[in-house]
């Protein structure tokens, strides 16, 4: 269930509203980022950025770990459930190994 937005008071106009991002409501956040001056609001909080970071980071780590339990000679469904990823992500795992098999200079140069 999605929880309400919050009401604030917007920095640009002072009317009250629900908050779309920078301290401002949505209708001036929408009326900034159109005409490209956003950025005169600065981010409240931490960047998402960081954020995005660590599950990078986190998802790369349990793509290792598959495919060294593939190096080793596991099926695909054991890695998939040692890792803890469920069917779909293994398969999309099992393409990023395919792609990064292909653009490796080992094979280029074969």
């Amino acid at each position: 269930m999605r929880r309400p937005p919050r009401i604030i008071t917007c920095v640009c106009c002072g009317q009250q509203g629900p908050s779309q991002g920078r301290g401002l409501i949505r209708a001036c956040y929408q009326r900034h980022r159109s005409t490209g001056v956003l950025d005169r609001f600065p981010m409240l909080g931490k960047p998402p950025v960081q954020a995005g970071k660590a599950a990078r980071e986190a998802r790369l780590a349990r793509l290792e770990d598959y495919a060294d339990l593939l190096a080793w000679g596991a099926s695909w469904k054991e890695a998939a459930a040692r890792v803890g990823v469920c069917r779909r992500t293994a398969e999309r795992y099992n393409a990023a190994l395919r792609t990064l098999e292909s653009e490796s200079p080992e094979r280029k140069s074969a």
